[in-house]
């Protein structure tokens, strides 16, 4: 009895979503891949009227939500940048007072070199480097400043010099604003909270996928998935190809070392054969050494 060629619907092979391993993509590709399906998801209305698939929809939306926000926080490191640029603009303020304190000590009104003298004295004290980690220098430049507009306000008026200490203040401040807005992102940034968040919504992916690919097989008439399922797969197969793949070759170029076998041509160095002319020397029958002197002695002979 002839056997029966056993066929596979095509239709249910190509309805069906595809695998991808999420684990592997970056914080950064992962968050893109959930944000490309969630806002592709939620366009698909006819879909979305199946309750189960609304659920599964609305579970990765709020997964999605948390990443973003666990992500948000993880680069909250760009805030250092502009702590810099702050610390940047406060340096400059105080060196420019110090500057101008250091230019009154020799001033020929002693009046004004008293009061720089007993400012200079003040900043001494203080020792302040601009090379200070942020918040040590952020608070010995609060207390300076107390100082100059409470005991020194007389002196600061007395050479002119009020407008740094109202600049360093703003500069200060601004500083200290950043750094107490770091302290409280990180403060807000628990453990393992990126990695926990991005788990959640893996989660809510494969449950949406198994939810989508049972629809596409028993109510894809009134659920109409087609469009869906081809555009996940479609991106799947970006990322996997684009994202990565990248990775693995990477991993891959270690074999190009193969090169080494280049070194195989020092054979060339056969000339060194040559060192064996001076075998020439013997029909002398003298020493070998001494041939290159054997000119010099002739004047002896005479």
């Amino acid at each position: 009895m002839p056997e029966v060629e056993q066929t596979v619907s095509t239709s249910t092979i190509e309805n069906e979503i595809g695998n991808v391993d999420l684990t592997r993509l970056n914080n950064g590709a992962h968050f893109q891949f959930m944000k490309n399906v969630n806002e592709k998801l939620t366009a698909e209305t006819a879909m979305l009227t199946n309750s189960i698939a609304k659920d599964a929809a609305d579970k990765l939306n709020k997964a999605l939500e948390e990443e973003d926000r666990c992500y948000v926080i993880s680069q909250k490191s760009l805030l250092t940048k502009r702590i810099v640029a702050e610390d940047h603009e406060r340096d400059q303020m105080y060196m420019g007072y110090r500057s101008a304190v250091y230019g009154f000590l020799r001033s020929p009104d002693k009046a004004m070199a008293a009061a720089a003298e007993r400012l200079w004295a003040h900043l001494t004290d203080y020792r302040i480097s601009t090379g200070w980690q942020f918040d040590r220098e952020t608070a010995s430049i609060a207390n300076l400043l107390k100082d100059c507009e409470t005991t020194y306000a007389a002196d600061i008026n007395k050479l002119g010099v009020k407008a740094y200490i109202d600049a360093l203040k703003v500069a200060n401040e601004k500083v200290d604003e950043l750094l107490l807005s770091r302290t409280t992102d990180r403060g807000e940034q628990v453990a393992g909270a990126l990695r926990t968040a991005r788990r959640a919504s893996d989660a809510a992916y494969i449950r949406m996928v198994k939810v989508v690919n049972a629809l596409a097989i028993l109510h894809n008439d009134t659920a109409k998935c087609d469009a869906f399922i081809k555009f996940m797969n479609a991106e799947i197969k970006h990322y996997k190809e684009q994202v990565l793949t990248s990775k693995k070759r990477t991993d891959d170029t270690p074999k190009e070392p193969k090169e080494p076998k280049e070194p195989k041509q020092p054979e060339q160095p056969k000339d060194p054969k040559d060192p064996k002319q001076p075998e020439q020397p013997k029909p002398g029958g003298g020493d070998d050494i001494h041939l290159p002197e054997e000119p010099p002695k002739k004047p002896e002979g005479q």
